[in-house]
């Protein structure tokens, strides 16, 4: 609803927004696979929100005047002209984790920290609730909370599995509580200069994902791509990272580490890695393990260094379809052995897709390890090769780790594990 203001005279007014949160209208009710859920089918093609809008009542000698306008802040760039933002209602308290994914190793005790922001002066009394699954219990106890504008918290918990809690994604939420009031939402933005800023208030809750990984090695050598989170679930599984700089690719430097990944499309943004290529090389040569994450290879985005030793086409192929049948080429291979035995479980509960940019036109020195295919397509078997060099293993893969992992997916973590730990298997190939 509209605010009502009835006035005789230019003057300052004060008003109180009775309204909720500028919540976008097909985000109010949660996703569906694949479609937004908007219960009122009137609201169905509005680009945005209606703009919260003053109604106006005018008396000019003696005639009535009604007139409506949005309230709304106007500023002038020197380029773009005149900007507009309409006014976005926030909630009193923001609540939300600090981290996507809350990972518990061997069903191990793991933090869980929640951070809870102010926008209003005045001082709030609350306290917390927090919605666990029945096999996660929490230290936290009813403590009471204060908080203002200028005094942020964070509440910092332990969460603990049972035992039985194993290879499992669920979700955790956090909520605030003041003057009775609840408070389960933080504030992001969209921001792009073709199109209105947008605000819009995501639920506080999180992946506990309880995962049985078993991991061999210690270091980890991270060359990042054009972006990616891979390198925050490393750290995750319990290994120590570090990330790699041009400068840091030295024989002696690489010497520290057991396995070195590059990030997803590393070698269509990095050109310096056509310099670090010897280097590589005689990493694995001398018993390393180079994990290579997905690249394009198209007049967009070319490869713009060397990557392997032996020759490979990287392919348009993908496997969008996320819950595809995978099939294990060669079940006794180490990759889906070592240090986690892969089943077909690994690759439940996957999103958006399997793999792109699938290798091709491979030389025979490498193996593929798993085939799968879209619903009517062909099979595909290049979503993960392998091949050993010297003493070491030279990995490519299109499978979507980037959003797997992000997305708290537990077989995800355990077969990104075995390929970090391919350089430690002593036990020979079978074919």
């Amino acid at each position: 609803d509209s605010l009502k203001v009835n006035f005789n005279a230019t003057k300052n007014i004060a008003v109180i927004i009775h309204d909720s949160i500028t919540q976008p209208y097909w985000l109010k009710e949660p996703l569906q696979k694949g479609s937004f859920d908007v219960n009122d089918q009137t609201l169905i093609g509005k680009p945005v929100n209606d703009q919260l809008s003053i109604d106006f009542d005018v008396v000019i000698d003696g005639e009535k005047f009604v007139f409506s306008r949005p309230v709304q802040y106007k500023s002038n760039d020197p380029v773009k002209g005149e900007l507009y933002q309409p006014l976005v209602v926030l909630p009193r308290l923001e609540v939300k984790y600090v981290d996507n994914n809350i990972v518990s190793v061997n069903s191990k005790a793991v933090p869980a920290h929640a951070s809870i922001t102010s926008n209003t002066s005045v001082k709030s009394e609350l306290s917390i609730v927090q919605q666990l699954p029945k096999d996660i219990s929490t230290n936290n106890s009813n403590k009471t909370y204060s908080i203002d504008l200028n005094n942020p918290l964070t509440v910092n918990q332990v969460l603990q599995p049972t035992a039985n809690a194993l290879n499992h994604k669920e979700q955790i939420a956090f909520m605030a509580i003041a003057n009775n009031v609840n408070y389960d939402r933080y504030s992001k933005s969209i921001k792009y200069d073709h199109i209105p800023a947008i605000t819009y208030f995501p639920k506080a809750t999180a992946n506990i994902v309880t995962a049985d990984i078993k991991i061999a090695g210690k270091r980890i050598g991270y060359i990042p791509g054009a972006g990616d989170k891979v390198a925050e679930a490393i750290q995750q599984m319990g290994y120590a990272l570090t990330v790699l700089q041009e400068k840091d690719i030295t024989d002696q430097n690489l010497k520290q580490f057991d396995a070195i990944v590059t990030g997803v499309r590393a070698y269509n943004v990095s050109s310096w890695l056509n310099g670090a290529y010897a280097t590589l090389m005689s990493y694995v040569n001398n018993g390393g393990t180079l994990v290579v994450q997905y690249n394009t290879n198209n007049n967009n985005g070319p490869v713009k260094a060397k990557i392997f030793p032996y020759d490979f086409t990287i392919s348009r192929n993908r496997v969008s379809e996320e819950d595809a049948q995978v099939k294990f080429l060669n079940p006794t291979d180490p990759l889906l052995n070592f240090p986690n035995k892969i089943t077909a479980a690994d690759f439940d509960g996957w999103v958006q897709e399997r793999s792109i940019y699938s290798a091709e036109q491979l030389d025979p020195k490498f193996r593929s390890v798993l085939a799968m295919h879209d619903a009517n397509e062909a099979e595909q078997s290049g979503s993960l090769v392998a091949a050993d060099y010297g003493k070491g293993k030279l990995i490519y893969t299109g499978l979507v780790f980037y959003r797997e992992l992000p997305a708290g997916v537990p077989g995800a973590y355990r077969l990104f594990a075995n390929l970090l730990s391919a350089g430690k298997n002593s036990s020979p190939k079978k074919n």
